[in-house]
């Protein structure tokens, strides 16, 4: 029954992602918004309940379910920090107004990860240098850049206590030569 229960949650958490990429089409073609921002918060916290008791549980150990463990935080967090884009104005970093309800349970969803040694980190308008965690998917030529600058993070780098465990994705873009 438990099991039953947690994959329920886990669909409407992924329904819930999925209703915000809808986002980025025309009005038209949108689904609804979701219902209630708390809501979500209420769906994620079985699973951040989960994630508490194995980071902080001294015999946890280095097989299956801790491989699925960490798979589960960084979906999580890859997806949150998925939201948070979303729901913030790219040129000025801004919340957008009609987000808000929607991004604070997602800051909070960041808080707590904080709270135990996760980090996602966004390279975007940071000098490129090479040997960084994340991969380079694309070098983006252009007059406007005087050094090599991430101007894209397509994937965000996560990391546990200081490893890694999800190699970010990033554009760089470069001064013509």
């Amino acid at each position: 029954m438990a099991e039953k229960k947690k994959r329920n949650v886990n669909k409407s958490f992924n329904d819930r992602i999925n209703d915000i990429r809808q986002r980025q089409f025309n009005e038209n073609f949108r689904i609804s918004q979701p219902a209630e921002s708390n809501e979500l918060l209420k769906k994620i916290d079985p699973v951040l309940e989960l994630v508490k008791s194995h980071v902080n549980h001294p015999k946890v150990e280095q097989g299956k379910e801790y491989a699925e463990l960490l798979k589960i935080i960084t979906d999580l967090s890859t997806n949150a920090w998925r939201i948070r884009q979303k729901t913030t104005d790219p040129t000025t970093g801004e919340q957008l107004e009609e987000m808000r309800k929607i991004l604070r349970p997602i800051e909070k969803i960041f808080s707590i990860l904080e709270e135990f040694g996760i980090q996602v980190i966004d390279r975007t308008n940071q000098k490129y240098i090479t040997g960084m965690y994340e991969t380079v998917i694309a070098f983006e030529p252009g007059e406007q850049y005087t050094c090599e600058l991430i101007v894209e993070t397509v994937k965000p780098t996560v990391m546990l206590k200081g490893k890694l465990l999800q190699q970010g994705e990033i554009i760089v873009g470069v001064p013509p030569k």
